[in-house]
């Protein structure tokens, strides 16, 4: 008995042609589901293993081993490009524009220049602080500029006010675009 639904239940799996040929017709949904069936899975584990290589060569040591076993482009450390030292010219304008030898300049603390004229140029490298700083009482006005384009700071423009004698007014310090 149990032969004949056996039958009975495969016959009703696998549609047949309705032309009356008798022939069994290709049931498209039940493909389309067994595909799915295998697909979505595999499609998952890649995903997941795509996140995880990402993840993992993200890892500077990680990235250089795999880079120099592939032949590639092997980066060099960031402290080594970080050692390479940019410089740039400052134009410094006193203002009121007239000579004040009691004008000092200093880049990092150390005496570079005086305002033995209205205008100056100091050279800077990179992190170094620029500050002025007034011998006799009296108001100045010191302005900044450059034609550099890599650096930020101090920016064209800029400008310190010195009121106090003896006091050291710094611009911020000197900063290139990375």
């Amino acid at each position: 008995m149990r032969l004949p639904q056996r039958r009975a239940q495969r016959q009703r799996r696998i549609p047949r042609d309705s032309g009356g040929s008798g022939k069994p017709t290709l049931d498209w949904r039940s493909w389309a589901d067994g595909v799915d069936r295998v697909l979505l899975p595999v499609a998952l584990a890649c995903l997941c293993m795509l996140v995880v290589v990402q993840a993992v060569t993200a890892i500077p040591a990680v990235r250089r081993f795999v880079d120099e076993r592939s032949g590639g482009f092997v980066q060099e450390p960031e402290t080594t490009a970080a050692a390479v030292s940019r410089q740039a010219v400052l134009h410094l304008y006193l203002a009121p524009a007239r000579p004040r030898p009691d004008v000092v300049v200093t880049v990092n603390g150390q005496a570079r220049a005086v305002f033995d004229q209205p205008e100056l140029t100091v050279t800077v490298h990179s992190g170094d602080v620029v500050g002025v700083r007034s011998g006799e009482p009296g108001v100045a006005f010191v302005q900044v500029d450059h034609a550099d384009d890599h650096l930020l700071l101090p920016a064209p423009g800029q400008t310190l006010e010195i009121d106090q004698p003896g006091v050291v007014v710094s611009f911020p310090a000197v900063e290139f675009v990375p």
